[in-house]
């Protein structure tokens, strides 16, 4: 075993979390920023709809083809081939990885864009009953499918950087993504007709920022891009075996997702902005923390399985869903207790109302109730990862989906958009009840009794803590719509500083080992 895989072992888990949740969180705090100046600048409607059903596509296909399956496949046997056979021979195997990528997702991209008006016909068949909005998504479709390309590309980066325990670089680099579409939707949308036009275009620059910004660290640690073709190299091959089953179950939420969008297009204008303002509010946290934990624990997971340490990875997998549940849960409860002041303080601009604000507290609310079953599921499937066992988390997501479109079908009608939201949550905790009791029943006991005991002192201090917060929203009127601006804003901040301490405080208090990790990450 060569000296960067044990040094890459000896990262702790909460140093790799704080490394990626730091990088993560400066360009997750941008893409709210990029939604604010989407919400100011565009509000909610037949042209908003019309983007976000053109951007699901490509990031549909990102999940499929890219940030979930392609890691999946690619980091297991990279860290497979540096622990085994040293740096060079890993990086060999890279560049085949990203030739090879190239070759075919850039073909894809091709097709893609050749028949984007059928895939918009599929992806939103209700936008044929308003005049110019099935041409507009056509048009925004083919300008942002290069997106396809250059996350599958960035992807492998990450992977590399990641086994060598650079989680830093990685999370920072949609920052990139995120300034060129907030640059774009201020800057460009006086020439395009209707201005939204810019804001696809923003994609397309943000998307090759997004990789650029990667290469850097890349060249650092030794690494040189070379053109290498061989479809018939056996870890090629095992790479791409590993990847088609990895692509749906990696993909679940997304497909449900893709699901929502479809019949959210047969809803009132405005109902599939209020499911993406919502949904990306929630994904805050959850790429924070679930996603955060998630990436970190992926190379610790291989490790130890291509050591043949079972316990090993028993208790990496145990580690890491209790630091995850440690984190998220806090986080949905303070969204749940004060998704308005949330939803007000950073959206309710311009040309976003407070009845906007309603309808998005409703579905933010929905989502957030299934972030620890997101979070769980991400890690959960992490560990079949790292066995090599793609088909599990495959076989699961595919259940959840169809879960999913059969209570979209029956929610759709009474709730509407609500609906839709429900039913992506409820399928996403019966995926989690799912994978955690097929990898027990593989592994054997993993803890989860224990684990079970630690989530409940977790929810009983986030309940005080959230009742709290319920009391000063009705208080101070943060629920009302009324209280805007920096005033809202500042209250907000100090919500959430009062949070954390209270949390971290009763955490300590009660013994959680979890909250002396984070003090000392915040003394250093």
């Amino acid at each position: 075993m060569n000296g960067e895989t044990k040094s890459e072992k000896g990262i702790s888990l909460s140093k790799g979390v704080a490394r990626f949740s730091g990088g993560t969180l400066i360009s997750r705090v941008l893409g709210l920023v990029r939604e604010q100046v989407f919400a100011i600048l565009f509000g909610a409607g037949v042209y908003t709809d019309a983007f976000f059903a053109a951007f699901r596509i490509p990031n549909l296909l990102r999940d499929l083809f890219a940030e979930g399956a392609l890691s999946a496949a690619f980091i297991p046997t990279f860290s497979k081939e540096n622990s085994d056979k040293g740096k060079q021979t890993a990086f060999q195997l890279a560049n085949l990885v990203f030739t090879s990528m190239a070759i075919i997702v850039s073909a894809v991209c091709f097709l893609g864009i050749i028949i984007a008006p059928l895939i918009v016909h599929l992806i939103a068949p209700g936008f044929a009953n308003v005049e110019g909005q099935m041409a507009l998504t056509v048009v925004m479709t083919r300008i942002m499918f290069p997106l396809l390309l250059f996350v599958s590309l960035s992807s492998i980066a990450m992977g590399i950087l990641n086994t060598y325990g650079i989680f830093g670089i990685p999370a920072l680099a949609p920052v990139m993504f995120n300034l060129a579409m907030i640059a774009c939707g201020i800057f460009l949308r006086g020439y395009f007709d209707p201005p939204i036009i810019a804001m696809a275009v923003g994609v397309f620059i943000g998307g090759a920022g997004q990789l650029s910004f990667q290469i850097p660290a890349l060249l650092a640690i030794g690494f040189r891009f070379k053109l290498k073709i061989d479809f018939r190299d056996e870890r090629l091959k095992k790479i791409f075996r590993l990847m088609l089953p990895a692509s749906l179950g990696t993909a679940a939420i997304q497909i449900n997702i893709f699901v929502n969008t479809l019949l959210a297009s047969f809803l009132p204008h405005g109902s599939l902005s209020y499911l993406n303002y919502g949904y990306r509010l929630m994904h805050l946290p959850l790429a924070l923390f679930g996603v955060g934990v998630a990436s970190v624990s992926l190379p610790r997971f291989s490790l130890e399985y291509s050591s043949n340490d079972i316990d090993g990875l028993k208790e990496e997998y145990i580690s890491s869903l209790r630091f995850s549940l440690f984190l998220i849960l806090p986080a949905m409860s303070f969204i749940l207790a004060g998704a308005f002041p949330i939803v007000g303080t950073i959206f309710q601009h311009g040309k976003f109302s407070y009845s906007d604000t309603i309808a998005t507290v409703g579905v933010l609310r929905l989502y957030a109730s299934g972030l620890f079953a997101f979070a769980t599921v991400r890690i959960t499937s992490q560990a079949f990862f790292a066995m090599h066992d793609t088909k599990t988390p495959m076989k699961t997501g595919v259940i959840a989906v169809g879960v999913n479109i059969i209570l979209n079908l029956i929610l759709m009608g009474p709730f509407q958009y609500l609906g839709l939201a429900a039913a992506t949550t409820i399928a996403g905790i019966l995926n989690m009840t799912i994978l955690v009791f097929l990898l027990r029943r593989r592994l054997g006991r993993i803890g989860l009794r224990q684990l079970f005991v630690f989530a409940v002192k977790i929810v009983g201090i986030n309940l005080s803590l959230a009742i709290g917060v319920l009391y000063i929203c009705a208080k101070f009127g943060l629920n009302s719509g009324v209280v805007g601006g920096w005033t809202e804003g500042i209250m907000l901040l100090a919500l959430i500083v009062a949070y954390i301490v209270g949390y971290i405080g009763l955490s300590a208090l009660f013994g959680l080992k979890e909250s002396s990790k984070i003090i000392k990450l915040f003394r250093k």
